[in-house]
């Protein structure tokens, strides 16, 4: 991962606006195996599923951290394909709407143009996520359909 020395903390070149004022700026960092209990604690309160037995690659896991706290997940994928896949970005309740996770978007946007992707696809089932995403210039795909695996079950054919 492209952070440099491991950590990016979110400026906008330099430009600021009444709403900046209304945001946290946290600092950004790649995942580490320490961190796994405050994780797990972070996809609780939001109600997500997590199975710390299967933890995040940190290569591609980007944290937020405010005052020392977890405050925000990301997890990307890049592929042989033109593009990015962000498979998770939690941000925790108690800090929503406060630009956690414009941070965590845009990171993750910088890193994977660095690396070729010429899109993100990110799957969206949260309507402030989708807010935030539109914020940081993503668009909507109206033939997209999200489907899934249940109980881990693949059909043989």
């Amino acid at each position: 991962m492209d952070l440099d020395n491991d950590q990016f903390t979110g400026q906008r070149n330099g430009l600021c606006s009444i709403s900046d004022f209304l945001m946290l700026v946290p600092t950004l960092t790649q995942y580490r195996p320490d961190m796994l209990d405050d994780l797990t604690f972070l996809f609780k309160v939001c109600g997500w599923e997590f199975d710390p037995a299967q933890p995040p690659d940190s290569n591609n896991s980007i944290v937020a951290l405010y005052k020392g706290q977890l405050v925000g997940f990301v997890t990307y994928w890049l592929d042989s394909q033109p593009y990015a896949f962000v498979d998770s970005l939690l941000v925790h309740p108690d800090f929503r709407s406060k630009g956690i996770g414009y941070y965590l978007a845009h990171a993750v946007k910088e890193i994977v143009l660095k690396h070729g992707a010429s899109a993100i696809r990110f799957v969206v089932t949260n309507p402030e996520l989708a807010a935030t995403l539109d914020r940081v210039g993503c668009t909507r795909r109206e033939d997209a359909v999200v489907m899934e695996w249940k109980n881990g079950r693949v059909p043989v054919r």
